[in-house]
């Protein structure tokens, strides 16, 4: 009679379950994560991706949803992981003032490579929408050379609403970077790697492709000859 009142109570599914629960939260405490590859443990793995498809279907029972996310148990590593990546995305643009993150960033070089994969995934239709909007919200550039290429062209804009022409001088102090950035645009159309549209943009400007010599300044007088 005591061995079977004690069977009664014995629920193998149950011991089964905590001893992968378990083994879950020695795997935590070595790599952080819950990220178990199949490489590492098949069937753990295989458990952990068990536990997530059985709470999308809400068919996993509510003291162990409890005891998995007491345990900061991700149901969805993959949108935790880009939610992350967006964090810090959002901390560089309030150090940098930009989006812009180069490849090589050392404090975070995963960031760099994030930032260009969300151009591919959105060139591609494979970026919802709700993270397209969430990115263009910080301000993100989906395409930084063309954005830069049109931020120039509005200085030589406001350079000719000034000046009267589009000949910026490679010593224009207020800003020089618009003078070189006038000679490399001389130098792409020449050896044919400006398009056309953007050819069009600075023809209907006024620009000039052929460098005019530089004028004297009061800066610069001319000095008078002497025999």
């Amino acid at each position: 009679r005591k061995i079977k009142a004690e069977s009664a109570y014995w629920n193998p599914e149950g011991d089964a379950w905590n001893q992968k629960f378990q083994a879950l939260l020695a795997y935590k405490s070595t790599h952080g994560n819950y990220n178990v590859s199949k490489s590492y443990n098949l069937q753990l793995s295989r458990w952990v991706n068990r536990q997530r498809q059985l709470k999308r279907k809400d068919k996993l029972a509510a003291e162990k949803t409890e005891r998995l996310e007491t345990n900061g148990f991700s149901w969805n590593p993959i949108e935790d992981a880009w939610n992350q990546m967006f964090e810090a995305l959002q901390q560089y643009k309030s150090n940098n003032g930009d989006c812009d993150v180069p490849q090589s960033y050392l404090p975070n070089q995963k960031l760099g490579n994030w930032v260009g994969t969300q151009r591919i995934a959105k060139k591609s239709g494979k970026l919802s929408s709700s993270k397209i909007q969430k990115l263009e919200t910080i301000g993100f550039s989906w395409n930084p050379i063309e954005d830069a290429w049109n931020q120039m062209f509005e200085a030589l804009q406001q350079y000719k609403s000034n000046n009267g022409d589009c000949d910026v001088p490679q010593s224009y102090l207020p800003n020089q970077k618009l003078g070189n950035w006038v000679g490399t645009q001389r130098i792409a159309k020449k050896s044919g790697k400006l398009s056309s549209d953007k050819i069009q943009k600075l023809n209907q400007l006024g620009f000039s492709w052929t460098r005019k010599p530089t004028k004297p300044t009061q800066e610069s007088p001319q000095l008078p000859l002497f025999d």
